[in-house]
């Protein structure tokens, strides 16, 4: 090895969910605003550049909010009710977030609420969550996992395709139960904050099968694919009342 090559520095790695710029920073694919207190010591972190880095941050803070407001989340989870009544009630009061507050407050309707064994507990409001910001979160999220458990960027020319099932945990239990599917043991990443699972293909790296949760009760399933086939897996999800929202 020459002298000159010898001091030259390694070029970083491209960014894990663009694939265009440098990944210059280390970017949590769990978003830190996910959980309460202190940060877990197993946080799964992945190269990132710094435009992608700051991108993603308004609609994880938007998700965790609606998350964490969701009654039957915060009624299960008690990391999900300290985030509400701490940072997230905080938040919509401070200056610079009014408009998420205000945005809050314009897409919801009042309805009544009861306990799953039909007693009344009086009215709150539903809010309507958008769907575009909780799946591209979702999509960063999936990117991450793909690089952490297989040590390379989803390659291009495959896609990304994201189903938002929320608190139908009727309708994941039905999809993971799918015998077809050979899925991982769930892996946790804090105490009842966040557990993913996932399903690959040992000839095909970039074909893989994603499901993971929020505080135990809010649902996400999604596929990474070639363009090619991106069809027929609509066709078979459809049939199990699955629509799944392309991404990338």
């Amino acid at each position: 090895m020459t002298e000159a090559n010898s001091s030259r520095k390694e070029e970083p790695p491209l960014c894990v969910y663009c694939g265009q710029r440098p990944g210059v920073t280390r970017d949590h694919v769990i978003a830190r605003c996910f959980f309460p207190g202190t940060l877990p010591s197993d946080m799964i972190t992945v190269p990132c550049c710094e435009d992608c880095n700051k991108s993603y941050e308004k609609d994880e803070e938007y998700m965790r909010s609606l998350i964490c407001m969701d009654y039957g989340v915060v009624e299960s989870s008690d990391s999900a009710l300290r985030q509400l009544v701490g940072p997230v009630t905080r938040s919509l009061f401070r200056a610079e977030h009014t408009g998420l507050l205000d945005l809050i407050l314009d897409t919801s309707k009042p309805v009544e609420l009861f306990t799953e064994g039909g007693i009344y507990l009086g009215q709150t409001r539903r809010i309507r969550v958008d769907d575009s910001r909780f799946c591209n979160v979702a999509r960063k999220i999936i990117l991450g996992l793909h690089f952490h458990r297989t040590g390379h960027r989803l390659a291009d020319g495959y896609t990304v395709k994201v189903s938002n099932i929320g608190t139908d945990l009727d309708l994941a239990r039905k999809i993971l139960g799918s015998r077809s599917v050979p899925w991982n043991p769930p892996v946790s990443i804090g105490k009842d904050v966040f557990r993913y699972t996932w399903s690959s293909v040992d000839t095909d790296p970039g074909l893989g099968a994603w499901a993971f949760d929020f505080y135990g009760r809010y649902v996400f399933i999604g596929l990474t694919m070639s363009l090619g086939i991106q069809a027929e897996a609509d066709r078979r999800l459809e049939r199990k009342g699955v629509r799944m929202d392309e991404t990338r």
